[in-house]
């Protein structure tokens, strides 16, 4: 139960910066329908000045169709499940439509033997997203198929290997690039939270700080004082201990609704499985129905985190600011795989990703084996 790359899960429409993979996903997309439309221009062109001389005059509008309704298809499969767009079987069937595009533009006759166009080499930049042998595997079978289609061999198929191999090089290290950088952006997000956190951990410490010199320590002082009176004391002691209580853990004029709420989640969590739930908040305001969504998507996450990562605490980190909510639900735990949760997993697609997609905001999670699980979970205002 565990993904060897960071993998984004969301349900929003419109991708960010933040979500790398849903843009890759969305980049396989946009190239199987450019795939398409290519094939269709390359046909259209074929007819215009070869058709008279074609032996079979219909193969080039089959594969247009297929090219077409592959595009469609593919699109619409993955509407609900992005990951779909890089799955195995999408690879697979792009690669068995590329492949057939080479043997049909072979066998259409009269020397047409570009309107297949770059068909297969998008094939290529596809299989890419996916890992580096992905891309050569996809890459070494156009090669063979162009060998087998071409009857002037290595010498006229030079070009087209040449192509597949370098757009396998190119297109994977643009991936690998991109991700690499991502990664180093979300480090410094988590160091920028982490540094955030202890701030905001140092300024509670003056104010509890402050609080029991100003209270706690004047009180314990006169006390000793009275000591001779005990009743005098009692009455002392409990004034002293009802504050401290209201300070402690006191209403919304003191923390907020929010960072309440999503407090006495967390201690609801923490208490119900045992596990510590380290919780920091930056900044507060009032709890509407978006940030009532997003606190309860985030008690989902820490359930999850605290019944499956096996890690020993849960790190939360809740930001609010001028534009939404913010809350990041860490742990360092085994981690998991979000493409391949099985069907009963609810929690994760519906407790989590559809409240929070449901609200108009985003549900994102990064997950590595031996790195634990982080989800990042916001909604606008």
């Amino acid at each position: 139960m565990a993904g060897h790359a960071a993998v984004a899960l969301e349900e929003m429409a419109h991708p960010t910066i933040d979500d790398l993979e849903g843009i890759l996903r969305r980049i396989a997309a946009g190239a199987r329908v450019v795939g398409a439309g290519w094939v269709g221009i390359l046909v259209l062109f074929s007819y215009l000045f070869t058709r008279d001389a074609m032996q079979r005059p219909w193969l080039p509008i089959i594969v247009a169709m297929v090219a077409g309704v592959w595009s469609i298809v593919s699109v619409g499969w993955s509407s609900t499940a992005p990951e779909r767009l890089i799955s195995v079987p999408s690879l697979a069937t792009d690669l068995v439509l590329a492949a057939g595009a080479l043997v049909a533009t072979a066998a259409t006759g009269a020397g047409v033997l570009t309107y297949s166009g770059g068909l297969p080499l998008i094939v290529v930049a596809i299989a890419s997203i996916r890992g580096r042998r992905e891309a050569w595997a996809a890459a070494t079978l156009m090669t063979v198929v162009t060998l087998i289609v071409r009857p002037g061999g290595v010498g006229e198929a030079v070009g087209s290997i040449v192509l597949y191999a370098a757009g396998a090089g190119i297109f994977n290290w643009i991936v690998r690039v991109l991700r690499t950088s991502d990664g180093h952006r979300r480090e410094a997000d988590e160091r920028r939270r982490a540094a955030e956190a202890a701030r905001v951990r140092a300024e509670e410490r003056v104010d509890i700080s402050r609080h029991l010199h100003d209270s706690v320590l004047q009180t314990l002082a006169l006390i000793q004082r009275r000591a001779e009176v005990p009743g005098e004391v009692t009455v002392i002691a409990r004034k002293q201990e009802r504050e401290l209580r209201e300070w402690l853990f006191g209403g919304e004029a003191m923390n907020g609704a929010f960072s309440k709420v999503l407090a006495d989640v967390a201690a609801e969590v923490e208490e119900r499985y045992s596990i510590p739930i380290d919780l920091v908040t930056s900044g507060d305001d009032a709890v509407n129905d978006t940030a009532a969504a997003l606190i309860a998507a985030a008690g989902e996450a820490m359930s999850n985190a605290a019944a499956h990562s096996g890690a020993e605490t849960v790190s939360v980190f809740a930001e609010v600011t001028s534009d939404g909510f913010r809350i990041w639900v860490r742990d360092r735990g085994r981690g998991f795989d979000p493409e391949n949760l099985p069907a009963d997993r609810l929690g994760v697609r519906e407790s989590i990703v559809g409240r929070v997609s449901g609200r108009g905001g985003r549900a994102t999670v990064r997950s590595e084996q031996g790195w634990g699980t982080e989800w990042r979970l916001e909604v606008p205002r």
